[in-house]
């Protein structure tokens, strides 16, 4: 008997750990909105907070249990139409206004818990901004997911069912990520983000929006989302620093508003030691880019270094060139230095991203190839 009860013990013991430990995933699946608010039957989302046939809106609306709210356009389309979806929508163009659309979904995010989120729909696009065809410089929006502790949407759009814009809290660090998707072509997508939080949170907020908001880009986007899918595992640590860029649009010279994403997340959060990292890396003539102002030339280490990601920068050191006589180890300059008539300096962008820019009295890109060291955490 003694024997049997122990043997129950551990069974028991053992269940309870798979329990705990197997991954539990929810889908929120926005077709099973359609048969709710297809047409003619548009009254079972009034009480969300907009009067428009297959809308959510700023209020509560359950599906597959758990409250979404919208604010901004976007509607339930069923398979007849196109697909089965909730439908996002994100644009704008020169001397027009942007229009951006935001989706909370709550959900009770634990502290110390790793969640893997998935977005599953179509990326699609519209053709009312270049008449009856797609404006051939049109670019994709970007989406931001954000981990919150307030599962109401604020914004300033003083209707919350139509076509509007407002300010995104444009942030990359634990709880908030940034998916700019460069492909325009149309077909299904499947994004993934995976968020570590330290505190409870209990929404996510999806914003579908035209980032960066320059007047001079045409933005152009439909996501259609068929689902969303958030699975709970064991907690991992997140990396030690996320670097955020907008690949869907082009890099614009330093300085430009609109551009800069903050990004602050460290390996110190949890109490760990940053690494000190060297990286070694050479500047070919032709690499150089001459500035916006014209005087001086600059160089994206990101453009030259794979997977750069800094948290902390210590120094940026000349070694010498390889094209003419090395630079012996005592002879290193740390910048910002002069080397071979050329003053060398460096910024460090709060995207992570390092620029070494040169200047001379004649205004050229070095003639030989550089080679430089990078001393960061």
């Amino acid at each position: 008997m003694m024997k049997i009860s122990k043997a129950l013990i551990i069974t028991c013991f053992l269940l309870c750990f798979l329990c705990t430990t197997k991954a539990q995933t929810i889908t929120i699946n926005f077709k099973d909105a359609t048969k709710y608010g297809s047409h003619p039957n548009p009254h079972y989302f009034d009480n969300s907070g907009c009067g428009l046939y297959n809308r959510f809106g700023p209020n509560p609306t359950p599906l597959n249990g758990y409250n979404i709210r919208t604010v901004g356009n976007t509607w339930i389309s069923d398979a007849s139409t196109i697909i089965a979806a909730i439908n996002m929508y994100a644009s704008g163009k020169k001397n027009s206004n942007y229009n951006n659309s935001t989706i909370s979904v709550e959900y009770p995010f634990k502290a110390n818990k790793t969640y893997k989120v998935e977005l599953n729909g179509i990326k699609d696009d519209q053709v009312w901004m270049g008449g009856t065809t797609r404006p051939s410089n049109f670019l994709t929006p970007v989406l931001w997911l954000k981990l919150d502790n307030n599962p109401e949407i604020i914004s300033n759009a003083q209707n919350k069912c139509i076509e509007s814009h407002y300010e995104v809290e444009k942030k990359v660090d634990r709880y908030s990520i940034l998916i700019a998707d460069e492909n325009k072509s149309i077909g299904s997508r499947n994004y993934t983000a995976k968020f570590s939080p330290l505190e409870d949170r209990n929404s996510i907020k999806i914003t579908y929006d035209p980032s960066p908001a320059d007047p001079n880009f045409q933005f152009d986007g439909i996501f259609r989302l068929t689902n969303i899918k958030i699975t709970e595992l064991p907690y991992e640590e997140i990396p030690t620093r996320i670097i955020a860029t907008y690949k869907n649009a082009p890099r614009p010279p330093r300085g430009t508003p609109g551009y800069d994403i903050i990004s602050e997340v460290t390996s110190t959060e949890r109490g760990s030691t940053p690494r000190s990292i060297t990286k070694k890396f050479t500047i070919t003539p032709s690499q150089w880019a001459l500035d916006t102002d014209g005087n001086g030339y600059s160089v994206y280490l990101s453009d030259l270094v794979p997977d750069l990601s800094i948290s902390k920068l210590s120094n940026v050191i000349v070694y010498g060139n390889v094209t003419g006589l090395p630079r012996q180890p005592i002879e290193q300059i740390v910048l910002p230095g002069a080397f071979e008539n050329n003053n060398y300096t460096y910024q460090f962008l709060s995207s992570g991203d390092v620029v070494i820019t040169i200047n001379n009295v004649s205004n050229t890109q070095p003639s030989n190839k550089v080679d430089f060291a990078l001393f960061y955490n």
